[in-house]
């Protein structure tokens, strides 16, 4: 029976990248990027719309990169939650088209 692992963070220490151990790959998130998650996270709690996610996030993060998927991402989260009964892979490919 194969299942999907769940990643795993650590934060050694308090200005060390987060680590994210997925597949027994490393990936390392830097500090700053845990606080963009943590503003996502509080943003997708309080915008209505993903038009009004994605530009509350550019209006707090102007310089990011990545605008692109931060845009899918947005389109496939709200997508998926104003239709959860509909299938979510045509939300996050949609978010790409």
């Amino acid at each position: 029976m194969h299942t999907t692992p769940s990643p795993r963070r650590t934060n050694p220490a308090k200005r060390s990248p987060y680590i994210v151990i997925y597949n027994d790959a490393i990936i390392c998130i830097f500090s700053d990027g845990q606080q963009y998650l943590d503003v996502a996270e509080e943003l997708l709690s309080t915008e209505k719309t993903a038009v009004d996610f994605f530009n509350a996030m550019v209006e707090r993060y102007p310089d990011r990169l990545g605008r692109t998927v931060l845009w899918a991402t947005a389109q496939a989260v709200f997508g998926i939650r104003e239709h959860p009964a509909e299938d979510p892979i045509q939300f996050i490919a949609g978010g790409w088209l």
